[in-house]
């Protein structure tokens, strides 16, 4: 049953490559048994984790390709039903520190320079751009 779900939402990616579309359907299953802990903790071994670093890093791959499949899952889904709650996240990622990387950056709280992410607002806008 698992294994159809990530099936279901990972494995139509079609990347233009047969091992990545195959890697898609693997690190797309760590990632969920393993949901929100970092990555150095979702995979096994170091092998693993710096195939997953270069999979999300090559040119073949992309945020919307790679999410595609799920964002119609989704959409036909939540098509079916009256009502949809989505809950929303708020996350604030502070690039302060990293002073070569922060410029261009706007200013977020007490002295954060960053960005501010809104998960919920994001994953509607793709399943309606998909859909």
């Amino acid at each position: 049953m698992e294994s159809a779900r990530w099936g279901q939402n990972f494995g139509d990616c079609q990347l233009g490559d047969l091992l990545l579309n195959c890697l898609t359907l693997s690190i797309g299953e760590a990632l969920s048994r393993k949901f929100g802990q970092a990555l150095s903790t979702v995979f096994d071994s170091a092998k693993e984790l710096k195939r997953a670093y270069s999979f999300l890093a090559n040119a073949k791959t992309s945020f919307a390709e790679i999410i595609g499949p799920h964002c119609k899952t989704t959409a036909s889904s939540v098509s079916r039903e009256v009502l949809v709650l989505s809950v929303g996240d708020t996350m604030y990622l502070d690039y302060r520190a990293i002073l070569e990387t922060n410029d261009g950056y706007g200013s977020q709280g007490i002295g954060g320079k960053g960005l501010l992410l809104h998960s919920a607002k994001y994953g509607f806008e793709v399943i309606l751009k998909i859909s």
